[in-house]
């Protein structure tokens, strides 16, 4: 009972940020597929059937998307990191460089 309430709860929370959140649809070029022809899907199919049996191809398509997804905010660290380090020092106060 009290558990259900706790569930309850958590996925009020969930539905109620998710209402905040924009939802939108698929255009239909792009998943109509003809974004990508189809031979460059059946090629990419074919090398990704090749080496499932020594690598799975879910966990090759998992490990590229997670990259994919984290390359923004490793460049936005960098481009930030190096902003701050050029920052002068102004009467004792900044990080300066010296």
């Amino acid at each position: 009972m009290i558990i259900n309430l706790v569930l309850d709860l958590v996925s009020a929370v969930v539905s109620a940020v998710d209402a905040l959140l924009p939802s939108f649809t698929m255009p239909s070029w792009l998943t109509s597929g003809t974004l990508i022809p189809s031979d460059v899907s059946n090629y990419i199919g074919e090398g990704l059937h090749i080496i499932s049996p020594f690598f799975p191809s879910a966990v090759l398509a998992e490990i590229f998307v997670g990259i994919l997804t984290m390359l923004p905010f490793v460049a936005a660290y960098t481009v930030a990191q190096w902003v701050y380090r050029h920052i002068p020092t102004i009467a004792g106060f900044g990080p300066g460089a010296g």
